[in-house]
């Protein structure tokens, strides 16, 4: 999860990994991403990115996957807000 300023910078919150496997050509499977508890407050301008990677080496072992990542609608994330 990526905090994006009005200016274009991009500011990583967390990230995290699910590793899908056994999966026949053209399948699609429902993953779900466990991102944790974090907080941060998201200013006017600011906008929420969620990147979607096969790959995030060296923070995590290396992918051997020969497939491609694809990400079907609908996706969602659910943001719990804390007034």
């Amino acid at each position: 999860m990526i905090d994006v300023h009005p200016g274009g910078r991009a500011e990583l919150l967390t990230d995290a990994i699910t590793r899908v496997t056994d999966l026949a050509p053209g399948e699609v499977r429902e993953v779900r991403v466990e991102l944790g508890a974090i907080s941060n407050l998201f200013r006017p301008g600011h906008r929420i990115r969620i990147d979607v990677a096969g790959s995030n080496f060296p923070r995590f072992a290396r992918n051997p996957h020969k497939g491609t990542t694809t990400v079907h609608a609908p996706s969602y994330a659910m943001l719990p807000i804390i007034s």
